[in-house]
């Protein structure tokens, strides 16, 4: 058995190899802490003079806004975009890092540069204003924003597109010829809450929009009133098709673009257009063919999304969903495929099919 100083000299023994062990990890960790904070402070020292700007920027234009729509600012006739603009000429250093760096005041030059260039041009581009001055009558005419500030605003100051067509909903829609880059929908008004009046929607989402609302109002009474205009761009400009009233629900069409191609005569450019808007949309769709009378209320099973009664026997019903064989031959339908699109081998095989 060990006596008591031995033990005592193997404990010490050992607490020393222990001490040791661990100095040399505090070290460690102490070297990477410090490494760690000379990047920080490299990070901190250089910061992104123009990520700061623009979030700053950004950050201004949105109190502003809130001001403006608060009444504020009265008497302040500057535009939001000004307004955040000298609020970023006032700054020197990051106003988001706890110790101000300094920011590259060169850089910060170049961007008020770039940011009144900006603004500039955007006063002086063209848009397109339409000016509803009868209940289907349409005037389209090319703009700046000069003039709406001066003939239509009466040298108040334009803040954006959405607050101008939301402030004269009932005379004007200002487009930005720019974003019209595929078929589009100006919604001048509607009954129908889930339509915003005066919005300008992408052809295929307001196409899919109301052609919901007419589907689940053929299960009601009724309809809603709805007025639109189709923008169609085509070689550098834009081509306006002004629709009669489409009534949502009553029966006469299924969708907007159901409307446009029987009241339209559309050229072949313009056709291809909308299909292609559509094409997605159009994948997971059934299509089949009332063979013994027209579509109308318990003459097809619940539920389709579309018709077109210029097509088959006696019209042409489509659905989301495969129709069961014990429901076509309920209701006397058949699968159809417009005979145009058909190659010589589906044509033989819907042959052989009858």
């Amino acid at each position: 058995m060990k006596d008591k100083s031995q033990l005592l000299n193997e404990v010490r023994e050992t607490a020393a190899e222990f001490v040791g062990t661990i100095e040399k990890e505090l070290m460690l960790k102490k070297e990477s802490a410090h490494e760690q904070q000379k990047d920080n402070n490299r990070i901190i020292d250089t910061p992104d003079t123009e990520k700061v700007l623009n979030q700053f920027y950004a950050d201004s234009y949105k109190f502003w806004e809130r001001e403006k729509e608060s009444g504020n600012t009265a008497g302040d006739t500057s535009s939001i975009e000004e307004l955040a603009l000298n609020d970023v000429r006032s700054i020197n250093a990051n106003p988001f890092s706890p110790n101000g760096e300094q920011l590259d005041m060169d850089k910060k030059e170049e961007w008020i540069i770039e940011k009144e260039k900006s603004l500039f041009e955007k006063k002086g581009k063209d848009y397109i204003l339409m000016d509803y001055d009868g209940i289907n009558s349409v005037v389209m005419k090319e703009v700046k924003i000069n003039d709406i500030e001066k003939d239509i605003m009466n040298d108040g100051k334009f803040e954006s597109i959405d607050n101008f067509n939301d402030q004269f909903k009932k005379q004007y829609t200002l487009i930005d010829p720019e974003k019209v880059k595929e078929p589009t929908v100006v919604i001048k008004w509607s009954e129908s809450h889930a339509l915003k009046s005066n919005a300008i929607v992408p052809f295929k989402e307001a196409n899919e929009e109301m052609k919901s609302i007419i589907k689940e109002q053929n299960e009601e009474l009724g309809y809603h009133k709805t007025r639109y205009n189709l923008l169609l761009p085509s070689d550098g400009k834009i081509d306006v098709l002004q629709l009669d009233r489409l009534d949502l629900g009553d029966g006469d069409y299924s969708s907007p673009y159901d409307q446009i191609i029987k009241e339209k005569n559309l050229t072949p450019k313009q056709q291809e257009l909308l299909k292609d808007a559509l094409a997605e949309q159009q994948k997971d769709v059934h299509w089949y063919e009332m063979t013994a009378r027209p579509v109308s209320p318990g003459c097809q099973p619940k539920g389709f999304v579309d018709f077109d009664d210029s097509k088959g026997r006696h019209g042409v019903v489509a659905y989301d969903r495969k129709l069961s064989r014990d429901e076509l031959e309920a209701f006397q339908m058949r699968k159809f495929q417009d005979k145009k699109e058909l190659s010589k081998e589906q044509k033989n095989e819907m042959v052989l099919e009858r």
